[in-house]
């Protein structure tokens, strides 16, 4: 049987346990409601910045509860803030927590004649939901649900709408923004970022993956176009109105600020401008050189080291340098081997006779945990250097930067270019001053070192060896022998 013990009964036991004598005491009584809610509360822990900006008066922000697609309410459960996707956890908490109505808890001792009114619990929690930081959403998912509804250009799409039955089935796989905002579990912020890494448009309302085929034409159609009016874009760049009114014959004004914003960028734009002037915008070397290369290899199964950087090098607009390593094995889109079975040892990158070189990018392989990833990649070759191996484990382990620069041109309308500075598909953004052959810079294609936290990883999941001529070699830890 529960014991009740009265307030004096208490303030006594204050005074034989308190050690300091100046220390004050209190006691305010606790009334238990009859009717307890605790069903309809769930409790979370947040970081104390999230909820300032939750709880701050006017705050527009909120926390949206998604659930993980495909597995009909089975799955995990996501918490998705503007810029941030969490993983929900469940965790039991060491004591009971009493759930008080806000104005009701004491943080001051009361004055001596004021009796404080007793505290009333209206829920019990033994359970609280802890918030995970997790990358999201799944290029892979996301690229698997919209590859249906891939664009090509007007032709094919004028052609597919004098089809009835082609245009509902056509409608039926295309999904707007709004429509993949609702489904998959990821922030606004990080939305747009997937849309960015697959080159997904919106066209007439509807998000679709365009084909690179596309967009390679757009791209040289630019530059043809600089070419025919003698524009010195590498010191003044093109000018936006000037592109799409040579344009917009070929192309609709939507689909060109879109490639613009993604293949190139504008100098000294602050991240939110607007301005009765042109804008000034320069190419983005890597990007576009990576696009080139992914479409030259995306047309056979393997393609000759050799022969590859050969006529990726005579593919690419004047003016522009492709960068193998940079662009391509080093940043999660290709890889190289040998002829032969896929499951061999690596020759030296210097050394490329007999190399060949396969399209693999990094949305193309399993997402669901690093483990499957680093199977994938080891059933297709058996040792890796760790800069490409590596390049394929930083969009599960690296948050990407999901800010982007937003333009507002009276003429143009509004213009967005991604930043994206820490995605492995964009990882190499190189100045475009040190492109042409008039610079003093290097033009060695050295990537940047390995992730500190990808790096860790992979000592703890694979088997590390060091080489005098290629540096750290991985390879699969358990693997058969």
């Amino acid at each position: 049987m529960a014991h009740t013990r009265t307030q004096d009964a208490m303030m006594s036991l204050f005074r034989c346990a308190k050690l300091d004598p100046s220390l004050s005491a209190f006691v305010r009584s606790v009334h238990f409601s009859d009717h307890l809610v605790s069903d309809e509360y769930k409790l979370f822990e947040v970081e104390p910045e999230l909820a300032d900006e939750l709880s701050g008066p006017g705050s527009p922000r909120t926390i949206e509860l998604k659930d993980e697609p495909g597995k009909s309410g089975f799955g995990r459960v996501f918490a998705c803030a503007t810029d941030q996707t969490y993983s929900v956890v469940e965790t039991e908490t060491s004591n009971t927590l009493l759930l008080i109505p806000d104005g009701s808890v004491l943080l001051e001792k009361p004055r001596e004649l004021e009796e404080p009114k007793p505290a009333v619990v209206h829920a019990m929690k033994t359970s609280y939901l802890e918030l995970q930081p997790c990358i999201a959403p799944s290029l892979r998912l996301l690229k698997q649900k919209l590859l249906s509804s891939e664009y090509h250009g007007p032709f094919e799409d004028e052609c597919d709408d004098c089809d009835e039955n082609s245009a509902i089935h056509s409608r039926s796989s295309k999904f707007t923004r709004s429509e993949l905002g609702v489904e998959l579990p990821c922030s606004k912020n990080e939305l747009c970022y997937a849309f960015a890494r697959l080159r997904v448009f919106e066209i007439e309302g509807f998000m679709r993956i365009v084909d690179p085929d596309y967009l390679v034409e757009v791209i040289r159609d630019i530059f043809s176009c600089a070419d025919e009016h003698a524009w010195d874009w590498r010191q003044q760049g093109f000018s936006v109105r000037s592109l799409v009114e040579n344009l917009q014959k070929q192309y609709s004004t939507t689909i060109l600020n879109q490639v613009i914003g993604l293949y190139f960028y504008p100098r000294n734009v602050t991240p939110s401008c607007s301005s009765l002037t042109d804008l000034i915008v320069f190419p983005i070397n890597s990007r576009i050189c990576q696009l080139i290369g992914e479409q030259l290899l995306s047309v056979t199964n393997s393609f000759d080291l050799n022969d590859f950087k050969a006529v990726w090098k005579a593919t690419v607009p004047s003016g522009l340098r492709p960068k193998l390593r940079k662009q391509l094995t080093c940043a999660g889109r290709a890889y190289c081997g040998t002829p032969g079975s896929s499951n061999t040892n690596r020759t030296d990158h210097r050394h490329p006779l007999f190399r060949t070189i396969s399209l693999l990018r990094s949305e193309d392989l399993p997402d669901d945990t690093i483990e499957l990833r680093l199977q994938a990649l080891f059933e297709r070759c058996s040792a890796w250097p760790e800069l490409e191996l590596a390049s394929f484990l930083t969009d599960l382990v690296i948050p990407p930067d999901t800010t982007c620069k937003h333009y507002s041109d009276p003429v143009m309308g509004p213009l967005m270019f991604p930043c994206s500075i820490n995605d492995s598909d964009f990882e190499y953004s190189d100045e475009i001053e040190s492109e042409f052959p008039e610079s003093t810079a290097s033009d060695s294609d050295s990537p940047k070192q390995a992730s500190a936290a990808v790096v860790t990883i992979l000592n703890r999941l694979c088997r590390a060896t060091t080489t005098t001529d290629q540096g750290r070699i991985y390879t699969q830890k358990y693997g058969n022998t």
